[in-house]
């Protein structure tokens, strides 16, 4: 572990671990501030449950990652409102104010690539453009 981030020879093992804490947090969560309004709780959930620490480097070109943790949000976004299970997917976003989960992943993977392309760090600046023109590089 490190700055949020598993180390590990498996990136699959960081999101799984990723979605673990996020399930944690969303249940403590909901113990602590189940009884309030949902407009609250939207935004209680925003600075409380979506951190997602170490999703920079996450795998989000994998529609595997991304449908875990869009089943994982959405149904987190549906217990917030009130929600039935059959609520469209589609609406969520827009009941809640947020973009959907995948979006916000993605640009937090282009913010994390943009300041490493910019660094200041040579060595830095140097390994992400390499990693950009690299074959199966996620950069």
């Amino acid at each position: 572990m490190h700055l949020g981030n598993v180390i590990s020879s498996n990136i699959f093992d960081s999101v799984n671990y990723g979605i673990s804490k996020f399930n944690a947090s969303f249940n403590y969560f909901m113990s602590s501030f189940g009884i309030c309004q949902s407009s609250v709780k939207n935004k209680l959930f925003v600075q409380y449950c979506t951190s997602f620490y170490g999703s920079q480097i996450w795998p989000i070109y994998n529609t595997d990652t991304i449908n875990k943790i869009s089943v994982k949000w959405r149904i987190a976004l549906r217990r917030i409102w009130n929600l039935q299970y059959n609520t469209h997917c589609d609406l969520l976003p827009l009941i809640a104010s947020q973009a959907p989960i995948d979006i916000q992943l993605k640009c937090r993977f282009l913010k994390f690539y943009r300041s490493a392309i910019n660094s200041e760090n040579t060595l830095i600046k140097y390994l992400s453009n390499r990693m950009t023109c690299a074959y199966k590089s996620t950069m």
